[in-house]
Parts: C-alpha cells; sequence; structure tokens
C-alpha cells in the first residue's frame, strides 16, 4: 500500500485458534472486522498461553490508513502494561485449598 501510515493502537484478541488467531483492532473498522495473524506470533510476543489468549488487550503497530484486513499488516505485538488476563490471576482462595 503507498499511502501506508503506521501507529500504535488497542487491539482485542477475538479468538485464538490452534493456528490462526482473529484480532479486533481499534482503528481498522472501529474494530468490527478481525485480522487474522498467526496464533505463534501472539504466543511468542506475549507469553501467554493460547487459552488466556482470548480477549486479551494488546498494543500493536499497524497501518492505520488499511483499507482492507491485509494491508493493516500487524507487528510488534504487545501486552498493555497492568492488563493482564483474568485466567492467569491466582485467588487467594485457591492457594489455601
Amino acid at each position: 500500500m503507498e499511502n501506508a501510515v503506521y501507529q500504535r493502537v488497542r487491539a482485542r484478541v477475538v479468538r485464538a485458534g490452534p493456528y490462526r488467531a482473529h484480532v479486533a483492532v481499534e482503528s481498522f473498522a472501529s474494530g468490527q472486522i478481525t485480522v487474522p495473524v498467526p496464533t505463534l506470533t501472539l504466543l511468542e510476543a506475549t507469553g501467554l498461553s493460547r487459552r488466556q489468549l482470548a480477549d486479551a488487550v494488546l498494543t500493536v503497530t499497524v497501518n492505520i490508513a488499511a483499507l482492507e484486513d491485509t494491508d493493516v499488516c500487524p507487528f510488534d505485538w504487545q501486552l498493555i502494561a497492568g492488563m493482564h488476563h483474568p485466567a492467569t490471576r491466582r485467588s487467594a482462595l485457591s492457594d489455601a485449598a
């Protein structure tokens, strides 16, 4: 894409399959259309398990001028500081059992 404009934005993992994840990127179609991403890319970038990826909120650098999902070109995935997935937290009650 000739007029690519890259910016860091928020994204939410909608589905994390064994090979492909689908991510809603806020700046692309208001997050209503998901962008396919290799699940392994997200696993390596976040350190989360595939189960923990579901509904994880991340930041990513994307082409905000994209008109199609193939032009979004997401890279540099990061977990938002302080935004831990509920499955990664432990309850004090679970330690007592």
